[in-house]
């Protein structure tokens, strides 16, 4: 939908959008579109002309209309900017792994547009390209990292000064994706099944080194289940030292605190009062009384020690 106010504005509006655009031929002879931000037809045209009128005095005063720098160059420099952060390891593991993401979808898309340009109009386009490029709806938690990944990149722009931090479009995965699906669960009877073929696998082993090895998968697998934490990072670097018993009074069970030492925010300071914890898990004295078997499959055993570990302490490696 089009609406001609002038022979040098016009205001444009996209489907799926309640907003105007305004096409306008600035002083140096080119159509320029700029998100008004604004569904009212009267305040775009408004708006419109402030804009022109603005260019106006800056072509007049010799300064160029748009400063315009390309997506791309500005990813090459926010990129630079993070490497530095994560050389000094001032970066989180979350802003790591934004360089994929801007490497492998937004430069492919937003290369050669200008970081002003980039507007909820041009996001309409991207979420198009994102669907016929993957060939499906993508979903939600992807299309939020996409996002995530644009906002740091333009708002390091605005920090250069190549942008304003109003001309940021809002970034949402509302009415956008694929809900998450839950995962499926075990039902007591079929984790129980479970534990007892874990047994009878460790035993099946010939060799010392895998039984041992099968026999901490086998807690380690109860202790996921026991708690509620996730398997990776988090749970296989837990040591010993992490743990605080916390005794409670007759009318309530005492239980374990387990301080977690890697994610993405900081916490509490964990038990030995040297280092910050990023959250708390509670473990009741059953689940940390099975998995204290571990200390009895090792010797020497050190309170900094690892709890899933080989016989050594060092992380488990190797095949089952």
């Amino acid at each position: 939908m089009n609406i001609k106010i002038s022979d040098v504005i016009t205001l444009a509006k996209r489907k799926n959008t309640s907003n105007w655009q305004a096409v306008i031929k600035a002083p140096d002879g080119k159509w320029r579109r700029i998100s008004t931000k604004t569904s009212d037809e009267q305040k775009a045209a408004e708006i419109a002309y402030e804009k022109l009128a603005e260019w106006r005095v800056l072509d007049a005063r010799g300064i160029p209309i748009v400063n315009e720098i390309k997506f791309k160059i500005a990813t090459q420099k926010y990129m630079d900017h993070l490497q530095k952060a994560i050389d000094a390891g001032s970066a989180t593991k979350s802003q790591a792994s934004y360089k994929s993401y801007i490497t492998n979808w937004l430069i492919p898309f937003f290369g050669e547009v200008s970081v002003k340009a980039i507007d909820e109009y041009k996001l309409q386009e991207f979420d198009q390209y994102r669907i016929e490029r993957m060939e499906r709806i993508p979903a939600k938690g992807t299309i939020n990292q996409h996002n995530i990944s644009l906002r740091a990149v333009l708002e390091f722009c605005v920090h250069q000064k190549w942008c304003k931090a109003y001309e940021i479009p809002k970034l949402t995965v509302k009415g956008k994706g694929r809900a998450a699906v839950r995962r499926g669960y075990f039902e007591p009877e079929e984790f129980n099944e479970l534990m007892k073929y874990m047994v009878t696998w460790r035993d099946d082993a010939d060799r010392y080194i895998v039984k041992y090895k099968r026999d901490v998968l086998r807690l380690y697998v109860y202790f996921l289940v026991a708690t509620g934490m996730r398997p990776g990072t988090e749970l296989n670097n837990i040591r010993w030292s992490n743990f605080q018993h916390v005794k409670k009074g007759k009318s309530s069970k005492s239980y374990y605190r387990l301080f977690v030492m890697e994610g993405k925010k900081q916490g509490r300071l964990a038990p030995d009062q040297t280092k910050q914890s990023t959250r708390t898990v509670m473990v009741s004295e059953e689940a940390y009384e099975f998995i204290v078997l571990l200390k009895e499959k090792r010797t020497n055993v050190k309170d900094d020690d690892l709890v899933f570990c080989m016989p050594d302490g060092g992380p488990i490696t190797g095949s089952l």
